[in-house]
C-alpha cells in the first residue's frame, strides 16, 4: 500500500551520481531532514549535493503524514524522568524552532503548500490510560507550553470507546 504522497505527486527524477564531484557539504539522504539541511547550507552560501539510495522524499518522508508537531506521544514525563526537565524543555524548543523554521521558509519562498497550525493530540480508547495523559499535560505545562486535557474533541472518532 503507498501512502497519499506516493499516490498523488508527480515525482521529479534526478541523475545518478556517477563521476566524481566537488562539493562543500555532501547531505546523505534526500527526505524532509536531509532537503532542510541542505536549503539551510545553500542559503548560507555553500555548495551542496544531495544524494539518496532511492528516490528524493519517497523513503520515509513519504509514508508520514507531513504533520510537523513537538508533541510526540506521551513522551514528556519519559524524557524528563530518563534525562532532565532541562533536556525535555531543550527537546520541546528545538521542535518549536523547526516548526518555526518550516513556516518561515514557506513564507519566504512564497511556497504554495497547505501549511497550517492546528492542535495536536494525545488519545486513548483506553480509560485506566487518562492518567497517563493527564501527567503528559502537567509534563508538557511545567515546560512552559501551553497544553491542556480534553475528554471531547470534534472529530469522527470516539476516543474512550473501548473494541
Amino acid at each position: 500500500m503507498k501512502s497519499y504522497w506516493q499516490e498523488s505527486v508527480e515525482k521529479k527524477k534526478y541523475p545518478k551520481l556517477d563521476k566524481d564531484t566537488n562539493t562543500d557539504v555532501c547531505v546523505v539522504g534526500g527526505g524532509m531532514v536531509g532537503i532542510l539541511t541542505a536549503y539551510m547550507l545553500i542559503d548560507n552560501g555553500l555548495d551542496v549535493t544531495i544524494i539518496d539510495k532511492g528516490e528524493m522524499c519517497m523513503g520515509v518522508t513519504a509514508n508520514t503524514t507531513a504533520k510537523l508537531t513537538s508533541q510526540h506521544g506521551l513522551f514528556y514525563n519519559y524524557l524528563i524522568n530518563n534525562f532532565s526537565k532541562e533536556f525535555a524543555k531543550k527537546y520541546l524548543d528545538a521542535n518549536e524552532s523547526a516548526i518555526k523554521l518550516v513556516k518561515n521558509i514557506i513564507e519566504k519562498e512564497n511556497i504554495e503548500c497547505d501549511f497550517e497550525e492546528q492542535d495536536a493530540y494525545v488519545y486513548t480508547k483506553v480509560e485506566s490510560e487518562l492518567q497517563k495523559i493527564r501527567k503528559e499535560v502537567d509534563n508538557v505545562k511545567s515546560l512552559g507550553f501551553d497544553a491542556e486535557f480534553v475528554d471531547k474533541v470534534e472529530a469522527p472518532i470516539d476516543i474512550l470507546r473501548s473494541y
